[in-house]
């Protein structure tokens, strides 16, 4: 709720969560592209960011569940929500498990679609 909050006063459209840990190679490679500055434009324009520490499938599960298990097929994964607190999508379906094979261009796009 503070997120939300917070993500209101800044003139955010959306709020992004990403769920990862400081161990995993993918969601290091995530950040390099997260910091990316064509990422990194979208990111302030559109979105207040909020990475949530999953450490090794232990941590912060209760908050995890209140998204519908986004990590249940891997890390860095993604929710995005709206103004109204409702879950625009979940990359629960592993998407962006495999970051250190991606391509800038497709986090940029997915972003785009949602600010």
């Amino acid at each position: 709720e503070a997120m939300k909050e917070k993500a209101k006063q800044e003139g955010k459209k959306r709020l992004l969560l990403i769920f990862g840990a400081n161990w995993c190679g993918d969601c290091m490679a995530m950040d390099r592209i997260l910091g990316e500055k064509e990422i990194q434009n979208v990111l302030a324009e559109s979105y207040l960011l909020m990475k949530v520490d999953i450490g090794h499938f232990d941590k912060n599960l209760d908050f995890v569940r209140r998204f519908g298990n986004p990590i249940e097929k891997g890390i860095p994964s993604f929710v995005i929500i709206d103004e109204a607190g409702s879950i625009l999508v979940s990359t629960n379906n592993g998407k962006f498990s495999k970051a250190r094979k991606m391509k800038s261009e497709s986090v940029l796009e997915f972003l785009l679609q949602y600010h």
